[in-house]
């Protein structure tokens, strides 16, 4: 970041048919080259965020999509650390991931833990998943419905994450 506001991209290294490099090397000289495949909607937060980086010489992060001529939209996360130059100039070092395919395994993620959960909320039997140790791992519908009607909680959720074997050995004086 240079103090006339332009940007540039003097040292990338990057494998040979990175996408994410590529499109760095074409903004070498000229950062604008960079920014402007950057999408739209996420370019204010990616200059917010690399400005208050500079001011305040704070590590970077940031979630942002680009544009690549070739491989369409990336998803990338970005990590680095500011320094200060001479001349009033900010350079960082760090790195761009794409994060595409671990975007596609947590909704992947999120639709089977959804499915698990619907599926036990969809039985009228009360059920409790169990760890080896006895600790909860997931109750259904039926249960937090049971536990809140005799237990007069309405967090039946807390359930989860306690040992349920312990709680019965408690109940029964042991």
């Amino acid at each position: 970041l240079r103090p006339d506001g332009t940007s540039g991209f003097p040292e990338v290294e990057a494998e040979a048919g990175d996408p994410i490099g590529e499109a760095i090397r074409q903004s070498e000289a000229d950062g604008q080259t960079f920014f402007s495949a950057v999408c739209a909607e996420d370019r204010p937060g990616l200059e917010q965020s690399l400005a208050q980086s500079a001011r305040a010489l704070h590590s970077w992060t940031h979630e942002f999509r680009l544009v690549h001529p070739l491989q369409g939209t990336l998803q990338l996360t970005g990590q680095a650390h500011p320094e200060h130059l001479p001349a009033g100039r900010c350079m960082w070092s760090g790195y761009l991931t794409d994060i595409r395919q671990r975007r596609m395994t947590d909704a992947a993620l999120r639709t089977s833990e959804d499915f698990i959960r619907s599926t036990l909320d969809a039985s009228l039997s009360h059920i409790c998943v169990l760890d080896r140790g006895g600790v909860i791992l997931a109750v259904n519908q039926a249960w937090r419905d049971f536990f809140q009607d005799n237990a007069g909680k309405s967090d039946a959720g807390a359930l989860v994450g306690t040992n349920y074997l312990s709680a019965c050995d408690c109940a029964s004086g042991e």
